[in-house]
């Protein structure tokens, strides 16, 4: 028995080295997938912060440039990013001001759309709906409290 303990203080089993190996192993394949996860995740983050930076200039578009009354259409901002948006006329309106000379009629007539965007950025997309308001002037009022 003397024999037995004195062989097993003097160095490790096959056994005990295969199991530290093994323990080893699984720890450092963990830490790589879990690095690979947050990679993946960064890369979705920032996809999504470019797309979400885009929201602006779609707006500005749709704003000030686009032909709501088409009803459709797409845009492209470049970096593969495609924008396609839907427009329904929600209200036009004339309104009524009392001109001295012509009675009660406006120069304008108002448009409210409801515009649906969606915004894709390589493999993700993002939808919006947005109201916007337009205007266009018919005739201009001389001698009248707008000038």
């Amino acid at each position: 028995m003397k024999s037995i303990t004195k062989r097993r203080t003097s160095g490790f089993l096959l056994v005990e080295i295969l199991i530290s190996a093994l323990i080893i192993a699984g720890s450092i394949s963990a830490c790589f997938y879990l690095f690979r996860m947050g990679f993946d995740y960064w890369q979705r983050a920032e996809q999504s912060t470019k797309l979400v930076r885009k929201v602006p200039q779609v707006v500005s578009y749709l704003t000030h440039v686009a032909e709501l009354d088409q009803g459709e259409g797409e845009l492209f901002l470049g970096e593969d990013s495609k924008v396609h948006w839907q427009a329904k006329l929600i209200e036009k309106n004339r309104p009524q001001i009392p001109l001295p000379e012509a009675g009660f009629i406006s120069p304008y007539e108002l448009y409210l759309y409801e515009v649906s965007f969606t915004i894709r950025y390589q493999e993700i997309s993002r939808d919006y709906t947005i109201k916007i308001f337009r205007y266009k002037m018919l005739f201009s009022p001389q001698g009248s409290f707008f000038d």
